[in-house]
């Protein structure tokens, strides 16, 4: 691995700490707002009132510098993965805080985490500085977009979205961001500056869906299912999409790519056993209970 991919590495598991730091404390407030308010922008109103809500906010948003930063040293399909290493932090914390037992489950899955991770860092291909043409970025990313804001539009027609289509969307939304971040970090060093502030303002209307939807989820379903199902779509589709938009090529990876994928699947399986695991939500239990 060189020394920038390892240092994308670093920057991405910086940036995951504050995500999913932030998401555990932003729970507990969601979930204290009445369920009436749920896909409105008059959730994220109530929510503002709330310090903490705010806090946890600020701390979230710090870790997009970290993301960025590790966009431009290492390649989309590294740096997304390495976002898993978040939730090994919130199980320490879950362990060293509030005495929660790790089993030999969450131990497989740490490690589980930390060998996706390597794979990655030795298989992903080389970061590129330059991405697709926009032909190829609309028709990877309007899917995306669509089943991003399918729960906002949905109640606008008379129709209640399931809650089990929510936290997809809210990953579906963050995935976006994650795609963008990368595109808009490639239009910087071109100097493109037209383009980074067009991906600005579309990371910002499709991040600020996201987390709408994601505050929406929180309130009808616990964060241990929310988070799961929000963090395989985050991983999953920006590396899936990395080919097509961002200039990665896998041909010359082990097996075209196939190592590839089946590190992004082992990440993201042990992701989903870590953030149901008690340690993980003991320690956003515990916060509500201060």
């Amino acid at each position: 691995m060189s020394l920038a991919a390892l240092g994308g590495v670093v920057s991405a598991a910086a940036g995951a700490a504050c995500f999913d730091a932030g998401l555990a404390l932003q729970a507990l407030d969601a979930r204290e707002v009445p369920r009436e308010h749920g896909l409105r922008p008059a959730l994220l109103v109530r929510l503002v009132r709330r310090r903490r809500w705010v806090a946890a906010t600020a701390l979230a948003f710090a870790g997009w510098p970290f993301h960025l930063l590790a966009l431009g040293l290492a390649p989309l399909s590294l740096v997304q993965p390495t976002l898993a290493l978040g939730l090994v932090l919130l199980l320490y914390l879950g362990h060293r805080v509030l005495g929660e037992r790790v089993g030999r489950t969450e131990l497989l899955a740490v490690a589980g985490v930390v060998a996706g991770v390597a794979v990655l860092a030795w298989a992903a291909p080389p970061e590129t500085t330059h991405h697709a043409e926009p032909g190829r970025i609309a028709a990877g990313l309007a899917p995306v977009v669509l089943i991003a804001l399918l729960p906002v539009v949905l109640p606008r027609v008379g129709v209640r979205p399931p809650a089990q289509l929510l936290a997809f969307a809210a990953g579906a939304a963050f995935a976006f961001t994650g795609v963008g971040s990368k595109l808009l970090v490639d239009d910087l060093r071109a100097q493109a500056f037209a383009g980074a502030l067009l991906w600005t303002a579309l990371i910002a209307l499709v991040g600020f869906c996201g987390v709408l939807i994601e505050m929406s989820a929180l309130q009808v379903q616990q964060a241990t299912h929310v988070g799961p199902n929000v963090f395989v779509v985050q991983v999953c589709v920006p590396v899936l999409l990395a080919p097509l938009v961002s200039g990665e090529r896998w041909s010359d990876t082990p097996l075209s790519g196939g190592v590839i994928l089946m590190a992004v699947a082992a990440t993201a399986l042990s992701a989903v056993v870590l953030a149901r695991s008690p340690a993980v939500a003991g320690f956003a239990d515990s916060a509500a209970t201060e």
